[in-house]
């Protein structure tokens, strides 16, 4: 049973789904300090000649403030978002389809930013077929206390896992024996190139929103398999 454990977004990038997609369980981390410079609340479109924020307006909250107590201040940003995905995209190939999943996506006005996100990433891995478990962190049975790899560990064993997966850029974070000593296996998320025949002009640098306009429906589930799980 392998697992991974990331911190949810609002319509992440394709990479962000290729490693859900290489899992048997995703966990979505609720559970940790909301970074106000990270991408749960913001998402990049490529408006004009250089890439540009799309962000949903926050409620001012402490920086000891996890991402499960962030709250949406208020549901109009909405119609500048949907704007803004407009000017954009209204000529690429897969606008009517993409535009339907996002006002699902967003019908319903929660006022949590995290339960926002876990619907989003929802949605998304549905629109690409992937069937992995999604799990709440907040559903876990763990001690709260615990940090780090101490949490990792716990979470680990909660969802039955044997193996737990973190992109490559991480490796520096973490050590093979500690993981050996729980019972777990450590592997190591690699994307590989994406060929031109299967971008459509599709921006590795954008958010998820991008990826679903530009490159066809039928061979997006291609595309999102194209990685390496490394030791």
């Amino acid at each position: 049973m392998r697992t991974a454990i990331n911190i949810p977004y609002f319509l992440p990038y394709l990479r962000y789904f290729q490693v859900i997609a290489s899992v048997d369980c995703h966990v979505c981390e609720v559970e940790t300090q909301f970074n106000r410079w990270g991408y749960a609340h913001r998402h990049k479109l490529p408006l004009g000649k250089n890439p540009s924020w799309i962000g949903m307006p926050v409620k001012f909250a402490p920086h000891t403030t996890l991402s499960c107590q962030i709250q949406i201040l208020d549901w109009k940003w909405t119609k500048k978002f949907f704007r803004s995905i407009e000017i954009t995209y209204h000529r690429a190939p897969n606008y009517a389809r993409v535009r339907a999943l996002l006002e699902r996506i967003l019908a319903d006005p929660t006022p949590s930013l995290a339960d926002l996100c876990i619907r989003s990433t929802k949605e998304v891995c549905s629109e690409l077929g992937i069937h992995t478990r999604l799990v709440d962190s907040r559903e876990a049975e763990v001690d709260k206390s615990l940090r780090r790899e101490g949490r990792i560990f716990a979470i680990c064993k909660c969802m039955s896992a044997t193996e737990f997966v973190n992109r490559e850029e991480g490796r520096h974070l973490y050590s093979v024996e500690p993981f050996v000593a729980a019972g777990l296996g450590l592997r190591f998320f690699r994307s590989l190139p994406i060929p031109e025949t299967l971008a459509h002009g599709y921006h590795p640098a954008m958010g998820g929103i991008d990826f679903l306009m530009r490159v066809p429906p039928e061979q997006q589930p291609a595309v999102v398999r194209m990685y390496d799980l490394v030791a």
